[in-house]
């Protein structure tokens, strides 16, 4: 059946999106301890304080961003080759 063929496509375009979002997460923290307090030096009229942002609820929407978008692009590519 169709959805035979397809999961295996899905199921790695799931795991490409959440390989791509963990990527995305590293080199925004690296970013973020980096350039954070050279930021605030330079920006002194915004208020950046970092304990004011909340982490994990952006981390885990990337997250959620990055498979949903994995998961539905393989599924609408491989649907082009199982239509009959």
């Amino acid at each position: 059946t169709a959805t035979y063929v397809r999961m295996p496509f899905v199921c790695e375009g799931v795991l490409h999106g959440l390989v791509g979002s963990l990527v995305a997460l590293l080199i925004l923290g690296i970013g973020k301890a980096a350039l954070w307090s050279k930021l605030a030096l330079a920006l002194p009229w915004l208020e950046l304080n970092s304990a004011h942002v909340a982490v994990l609820p952006i981390a885990l929407q990337l997250l959620a961003v990055g498979v949903a978008i994995g998961a539905l692009s393989s599924w609408f590519s491989i649907g082009r080759y199982l239509r009959t």
